[in-house]
């Protein structure tokens, strides 16, 4: 089942169900003291549904064991709250002033979720497709996810992400920190921020590209199987037993730190600094690691 809350339609609708000509007998609604509750006649049937509703009212739709082709829901004003979905095609919920909240749900095709200004949250969604959440103005949480492909933007607000399991990331703000542990990726994992910072735990990835404009980069407990490129204009670059075939950093200003696993010997460090100090290992290892920084100190070891 699934709750929407407060949102809008022109003046004078208090709510409205739209569904295929000739499927009207397959759903029964009433709508007493603001409230519209759907009931599905038929479990066994499948159709789309797009439901409208007005400000202040508050709407409660119970499928059962029922599922959808396709969801499509919009609010203007208000929360949207689904809960417990099973959608075979593609689910879409748009909130212009309000939180969207997903849970417990299982999309089949893609899925679309955009907040302009409130939270976005996501908690055991499981999408076979591409799964696209953004935001303009508010954060965006993401736990137990798995997804085909998974791309989140926001432009201020901040980004968490706990336990996910997908194929390609991408995940770019323009305004706000990153925080991500437990991902799974056999694909290429994109990170960027234009101010914020960049903090990845106990993931693995096949292959990673970081960048930010300002801010701190740190990896912990991170194994990449193919490449890392680092790209940092202010800020510091830190690392924490992470390993990987080849590591390419880059930095302005800032100090490039942290211990990668792998072994003592596996690594071949290249670190080169216009201002700033340089200690690492003097090892010919088959794992180059590339660093440069414009000011700042390089230390790096490897266990």
């Amino acid at each position: 089942s699934f709750r929407i809350l407060p949102g809008a339609l022109a003046d004078g609708i208090s709510a409205r169900l739209d569904c295929p000509a000739g499927k009207a007998e397959l759903l029964s609604y009433t709508l007493n003291d603001g409230v519209l509750e759907i009931r599905r006649l038929s479990p066994a049937k499948r159709l789309p549904l797009m439901i409208h509703f007005a400000p202040q009212k508050e709407c409660v739709l119970t499928m059962g064991e029922a599922v959808l082709e396709r969801l499509q829901m919009r609010s203007t004003l208000g929360d949207l709250d689904a809960q417990g979905l099973e959608i075979r095609e593609a689910l879409s919920l748009a909130a212009a002033s309000g939180d969207i909240l997903v849970s417990r749900a299982q999309i089949l095709g893609a899925a679309s979720l955009q907040s302009r200004s409130g939270d976005l949250t996501l908690r055991e969604v499981s999408c076979e497709g591409a799964l696209e959440a953004g935001t303009s103005s508010g954060d965006t949480t993401l736990e137990d996810v798995q997804a085909a492909q998974l791309e989140i933007r926001t432009a201020s607000g901040d980004v968490e992400v706990r336990g996910a399991k997908v194929g390609r990331i991408a995940c770019e703000s323009t305004s706000g920190d990153q925080d991500l542990i437990r991902l799974e990726s056999d694909g290429l994992l994109h990170l960027h921020t234009v101010s914020g910072d960049v903090d990845l735990g106990g993931s693995r990835v096949h292959s990673m590209e970081l960048s930010a404009s300002s801010g701190d980069i740190k990896l912990d407990q991170v194994e990449v199987q193919e490449r890392v490129n680092v790209q940092l204009s202010s800020g510091d670059v830190i690392l924490k037993h992470v390993s990987a075939a080849q590591f390419d950093i880059s930095t302005s200003s800032g100090d490039v730190s942290g211990i990668l696993s792998g072994g003592m010997d596996a690594y071949d460090f290249r670190a080169v600094t216009r201002c700033g100090d340089i200690r690492v290992p003097l090892t010919r290892g088959p794992r180059v690691v590339n660093v440069a920084t414009s000011s700042g100190d390089v230390r790096l070891r490897a266990e």
